[in-house]
């Protein structure tokens, strides 16, 4: 294995996802998962 990819087997340690250029992607996510903001880990 390629000591310069990302411990999830995909994509390079040089490449970046920016989020600033993609407005609606938490939206998206958040739709997608069900998510309501409502969540938390504590219990």
């Amino acid at each position: 294995m390629n000591s310069n990819r990302r411990w999830w087997g995909w994509g390079t340690l040089d490449q970046t996802y920016d989020l600033s250029e993609r407005p609606g992607f938490w939206l998206f996510t958040n739709e997608e998962l069900g998510l309501t903001g409502e969540e938390s880990g504590d219990k």
